[in-house]
């Protein structure tokens, strides 16, 4: 049996408080994304569709749940979707 390789798509999806409300910032590459880690900052910057955007005087939003989803399209492509929860703290 002949193994095929099909491209893989990339999707990343930041929700903020849970993965109960719609995501605030989604998208799409056709590359992998850089690893990220509960804990990690991300910056709020990144969209303005916050539901209570941080003071970023004096609060951050931080990592605190990583969820990966795969999948494959038969003889399609694969899928790849991380899902990262934020919550604000003070810093």
């Amino acid at each position: 049996m002949k193994s095929e390789f099909f491209p893989t798509e990339y999707h990343l999806e930041v929700y903020q408080g849970s993965f109960q409300s719609d995501p605030c910032f989604f998208v799409q590459s056709s590359t992998p994304f850089g690893a990220m880690s509960v804990g990690d900052y991300f910056h709020s910057a990144a969209t303005d569709q916050w539901t209570n955007p941080p003071d970023m005087v004096k609060e951050r939003l931080v990592i605190y749940q990583i969820e990966h989803i795969f999948w494959s399209i038969d003889r399609s492509h694969n899928g790849h979707k991380i899902m990262v929860a934020l919550k604000t703290v003070v810093v």
